[in-house]
């Protein structure tokens, strides 16, 4: 008696001629309100694409009659991380990543306060500190 075993196995079905979709965006990624331009092909010809990110529809686009498009998204509160953005035609979908980089646009300021008594005047050694950021 044989036994074999099979272990993490993806099975994918395809129509013969039929092609996979494909997603980009360029750049990889950005800080909140960075222009990420968004491409993809090999979706039904002159479809309504759904566009989502981390399961949010962002915009609806039309594909052109070879299947393909290119549209713009500018997040602007999107968190600092690594985001998903799924292209959805209903007959077929594609998905890429794309990171959120924080940005700071204002300076980093700290402000340092004691709340003890002075040192005596006479006293031998007084406390100094350097704050130094980099």
């Amino acid at each position: 008696m044989r036994l074999f075993y099979v272990d993490d196995v993806s099975l994918y079905v395809s129509r013969p001629g039929s092609v996979i979709p494909t997603l980009a965006i360029s750049p990889a990624g950005g800080p909140n309100g960075t222009s990420f331009t968004v491409s993809g092909a090999n979706f039904t010809a002159n479809a309504n694409v759904t566009l989502a990110v981390d399961g949010n529809v962002i915009k609806t686009v039309t594909a052109g009659s070879s299947g393909s498009f290119a549209t713009t998204y500018t997040p602007s509160s999107l968190s600092a991380r690594q985001h998903t953005l799924v292209a959805s035609d209903g007959a077929g979908q594609a998905q890429t990543t794309f990171n959120i980089t924080s940005q700071t646009s204002e300076p980093f300021r700290v402000t340092l306060a004691w709340t003890d008594f002075p040192g005596q005047p006479a006293a031998a050694k007084a406390w100094s500190m350097t704050l130094t950021w980099r």
